[in-house]
Order: C-alpha cells, then sequence, then structure tokens
C-alpha cells in the first residue's frame, strides 16, 4: 500500500524532521491530544441494549468484579434490568480515553498526494515536501489503519465493552473515526504503544516530492543532504510546478540535484552530496573516524579540518550569511559587511586588549581582522573548523539534544587543488577577491597569525568565501569530488550524522579526554559552561536506570 506524509519546510528549525524520515525512515509518533482534530476525542454513545450487550457486560463484570455476590450473567440481566447500563460503562469508557490519550502514539499519513488541500494544510502552502511510502499490505489493519469519516461521532456502548475485554483493540472506536469534514484527508494512522518519540517506520520510501513554493535557497540544501542517499536506494526527488499540485518537472534523483539550481550568485547545482555516515554509538563513531586520524601518520601539517554543527540538516554557513538571510544583493551585503568592520575598527582600539595587536591587525588583512572580530562575537564571513576532530565533535553536541548532529570532514589541500586549477589566473586570494563581487566563487582555508588563547585552546581554522552570500558547501563539494576522481580511495570529505539519542553519550566521552568548555574556552566564562555541561550529564545519569 502506498502512502504519503506531508511536512510544512516553512520553519527551518524542523527542516531535520523531513531528514529524517528520508534518511533513517524515523517519524515522529505524536500525543493524540496534539492532533489538530479539535473534536479527537468528542463523540456520543449510544447506551440502547442490543441482543449482544448482556453477554458482554457479563463478561466485563467477571473481569472487573471485586466480589462474588452475584454471578456475572445475572448482574448483567440486573443492570440492564434496572437501567444501570450507562452507570457501569461509563468509568470503563472514561478509562479507555484516559489510556489513549496516555498511551497511544499516532502518526497521520495520507493516501493521495495530490489534493490541494492537503498541500495547504500541512505542506506549507506548497513551500513544503510530500514523501511516498510504500508499506506491506499485510501491516494495513495491524500497525497502519484506515480512519473512517461519518456524519457524527455516535458509538455504541457494546464497541467500548468489547474494548474494555480487548485493550489492545481498545484506540479503534476513538482515534480511527472522525467527522465527514476531515474525508478529504483519506488518513492512514500509525497507531502505536508510545508517543513523543521516534520511531523506525516499515516501509520503502519511493518519492520525494517538494511543493511549488519551496525557495531555491531551501531546496538546495535539503537536496543536498537527501541525494545521494536517494540515489543509492531508487528514492525518486521531484518538484511540483506552480500550475498544478499533480505537474512533475522533475523525475529522478541525478535530475533532483541540477534541480536544486543555482545559487543567487548563479552557479550551477550542487554536484554531488556529502558522503554521510550515520552513527548511533561510540563506537561506531569512532569506527568512523579511525580511517580519517589514521591518514596523520607522518604528518604534522592538518590533513583534515573538522566542523561540528548540532543539526545535520544545516548548511555551512558563516555567521554573517545567517544575519543577511534577507538580503539577495551582495553589494548590498558587502555594504553591511564593510559597515560592522568600520564601526569595530573605530570602537574597538578604545579597549586596552587590542593595544598590543591593534595595528598589526589592521595592516594584516581581510581575513585577520574579521578573525579578530569573530572571535569577540561579531559575525563575519569566516566559518569556524578546527584541526581536531574531537574538538570539532563537541560543537556537534554539546547543543540541540533533540536533533541529529553532524560532523564535517574535509580534506583542505583539495579544496586549494582545485581552486588553482579552475582559476589559474586568480591566483592567492587577496583582500580584493574577497570584496569584488564580481570574482568567480571560491572557497580557501587559512589560519590567522594573530591567535587568541581560544583559538589556540580549539586548534582553530577558518574557511571564507569570494561570494558573501554563499554557503561554502558548493565550493567544497565541487573540489572534492574533482580531486577524489583523481585519486580513488582517498578521503576528500566526509559528514558524520550523529544520531540525537548519542550527543549526551559522546559529551560525556569527551569531558573523559578533558574537551570540555574549561579547556576550549580558557576563561571564567568557560569554567561556567563546563559546569553547566557537568549538571546535564549527572541528571541524565540520574534520571536513568539504576
Amino acid at each position: 500500500m502506498t502512502i504519503y506524509k506531508f511536512k510544512d519546510l516553512t520553519d527551518e528549525e524542523k527542516h531535520s524532521h523531513f531528514l529524517q524520515i528520508v534518511l533513517r525512515n524515523s517519524i515522529w509518533c505524536a500525543r493524540p491530544d496534539s492532533l489538530n482534530d479539535e473534536d479527537e476525542f468528542k463523540f456520543r454513545v449510544d447506551y440502547e441494549p442490543s441482543p449482544r450487550t448482556a453477554q458482554l457486560l457479563s463478561k466485563v463484570i467477571a473481569q472487573y468484579r471485586t466480589t462474588n455476590y452475584l454471578p456475572p450473567h445475572l448482574s448483567a440481566s440486573l443492570a440492564l434490568k434496572n437501567e444501570k447500563l450507562e452507570v457501569i460503562a461509563v468509568p470503563i469508557i472514561d478509562d479507555i480515553v484516559n489510556k489513549c490519550r496516555a498511551t497511544i502514539g499516532i502518526t497521520s499519513f495520507s493516501i493521495t498526494k495530490t489534493d490541494v488541500h492537503l498541500w495547504e494544510e500541512y505542506g506549507g502552502k506548497g513551500n513544503g515536501v510530500c514523501v511516498e511510502i510504500n508499506i506491506p499490505d499485510h501491516l494495513v489493519g495491524q500497525s497502519y489503519h484506515r480512519v473512517h469519516y461519518v456524519s457524527e461521532k455516535i458509538f455504541h456502548v457494546d464497541s467500548f465493552l468489547e474494548s474494555a475485554l480487548f485493550p489492545d483493540r481498545a484506540f479503534e472506536n476513538i482515534l480511527l473515526t472522525k467527522t465527514k469534514k476531515w474525508a478529504q484527508e483519506e488518513e492512514i494512522r500509525f497507531i502505536g504503544n508510545r508517543q513523543d518519540v521516534k520511531l523506525i517506520f516499515d516501509g520503502q520510501i519511493s518519492e520525494v516530492t517538494f511543493g511549488p513554493n519551496v525557495p531555491t535557497h531551501t531546496l538546495e540544501k535539503l537536496v543536498a543532504h537527501i541525494a545521494n542517499h536517494c540515489s543509492a536506494n531508487d528514492i525518486r526527488i521531484t518538484k511540483l510546478s506552480a500550475k498544478g499540485a499533480n505537474q512533475r518537472i522533475q523525475a529522478d534523483a541525478a535530475a533532483a540535484q541540477s534541480l536544486a539550481g543555482s545559487s543567487s550568485s548563479g552557479q550551477a547545482g550542487l554536484p554531488m552530496g556529502w558522503n554521510e555516515i550515520n552513527v548511533t554509538s561510540w563506537q561506531e563513531f569512532t569506527d568512523a573516524l579511525d580511517p580519517v586520524l589514521d591518514a596523520y601518520k607522518g604528518h604534522v601539517f592538518p590533513v583534515y579540518v573538522f566542523r561540528g554543527q548540532p543539526d545535520a540538516s544545516w548548511l555551512l554557513q558563516p555567521s554573517l550569511l545567517r544575519q543577511l538571510r534577507s538580503v539577495a544583493d551582495p553589494v548590498v551585503a558587502r555594504k553591511i559587511e564593510e559597515l560592522l568592520e568600520t564601526e569595530f575598527t573605530a570602537q574597538a582600539a578604545l579597549f586596552p586588549e587590542t593595544e598590543s595587536v591593534w595595528l598589526a591587525l589592521l595592516a594584516a588583512g581581510k581575513t585577520e581582522l574579521w578573525a579578530y572580530m569573530q572571535h569577540h562575537g561579531c559575525p563575519t564571513r569566516l566559518l569556524d573548523w578546527t584541526a581536531s576532530a574531537y574538538v570539532a565533535a563537541y560543537f556537534a553536541v554539546d547543543q540541540l539534544p533533540d536533533r541529529d548532529g553532524a560532523l564535517f570532514v574535509v580534506a583542505p589541500k583539495a579544496i586549494d587543488q582545485h581552486g588553482e586549477q579552475c582559476n589559474p589566473d586568480m591566483g592567492e586570494v587577496t583582500d580584493d577577491h574577497l570584496i569584488d563581487p564580481s570574482s568567480p566563487e571560491c572557497v580557501v582555508f587559512t589560519w590567522p597569525h594573530f591567535r587568541s588563547r581560544r583559538l589556540v585552546a580549539q586548534q582553530g581554522h577558518f574557511s571564507v568565501s569570494t561570494k558573501i552570500l554563499a554557503a561554502h558547501d558548493r565550493p567544497i563539494l565541487e573540489g572534492c569530488q574533482t580531486i577524489s576522481a583523481r585519486r580513488p580511495g582517498h578521503i576528500t570529505q566526509q559528514k558524520i550524522i550523529i544520531a540525537a539519542e548519542l550527543k549526551l553519550v559522546i559529551l560525556q566521552q569527551l569531558r573523559a579526554m578533558n574537551i570540555a568548555p574549561h579547556a576550549l574556552f580558557p576563561s571564567l566564562d568557560g569554567l561556567g559552561k563546563s559546569l553547566s555541561d557537568l549538571a546535564r550529564l549527572r541528571a541524565a545519569l540520574a534520571s536513568g536506570p539504576g
């Protein structure tokens, strides 16, 4: 059976929910009370006895009675004769409702993907995505259930008496019946016995369809994450046109990569995605790092640089780019960047800690100044990296405990070699290249000559792009792909996806290695942050088993 899951992509913070569905077959199982039908638990009960009521009531009395005063069948007959059926049934019904609310988890799907209402209501008004999933037929009626639509939710008391006798089917009346105003959704519900958790669903994803109003930068980012996985698993990536929800304009994963299209600077779509490794244990994490760390044998200069991000769905975006999301014109962006430089240089010299380095910084060039500005919290075009995989791992796991994190691995020499080959006349990237909007897109790695204690502790490096409004993923992946083609078997890039439930484990392991805020941020602030982490770890330990 084919079912469809719609996700709204309007909120970037929730993109990780979509990625977990596609990359991990993982979906959120919600509490029934959190669903959008305000009448979920509103219904009427028909207490008129049927020919089966006496027998069902007798069995319920036999199961729940606390005294042997009368045989169950006689107690049932007397209850019906004295019109006490409702009195007996109401607490049973209340108990069934309360158990549904407290224990049942639900995920909603549809059996159609073309309905405009579904795209409007659940697909972000076109700024969303629809995931096509094929589930085994034998699971229909077991864990996946069709919702029935009625004019009015009226249940006969017999159905609740049956539910009391067979608790595993108690949800059928309440949670699988809705009024006809919802009928066009043609809903299928996954019913589980856990709620507010991510569950692995049984089924094979066959297609991912983006809505017609998904912005180019969002499409580009998400396609970059899923293209390799979809290609390897025969999952089509498509996009609807603005002319109609049933008009497909792309049909396969390869075409979908070009569908990601050009960035605001007019460059071609991503040539490939990151080589992703999903890890769910500390052993898997260290195993994923072993081939990279082995490359350091005999080398002093960093063979790889690493970056940790707490949300695996995020692009490699410097802090300035994140601040300028609403700016489309690189000339305007550069003026804002220049304003920040001017204000910083005009005021920073007033502070005593700048006295020993200030004149040297001003003479050293843009990247040195930006590094100093970023050290003090100002957004810049620089993206932080580190020569230590474990330092990067800390930044991947320290925040957003409910989301998968990512550890990026890049061979900077591969990027440098690719840049030299693509732009042989450009030479070394200078300040002029960085501030000229017409410069060809290029990302270079650098490390400042003026290093703070924090930068030294974190073994810090930076990447910088000649395009102020461009994320760093595209040129890095292009460079790595080119060099990888010439050096098969060599790791040039990698992205280790760290499962959300693994974050505290890694945080604890890193702390044992003295990779904690008191070491990474050598100051009182770092000590305070380190103690905050310690509190989280102790709290998790206290709430765990034993």
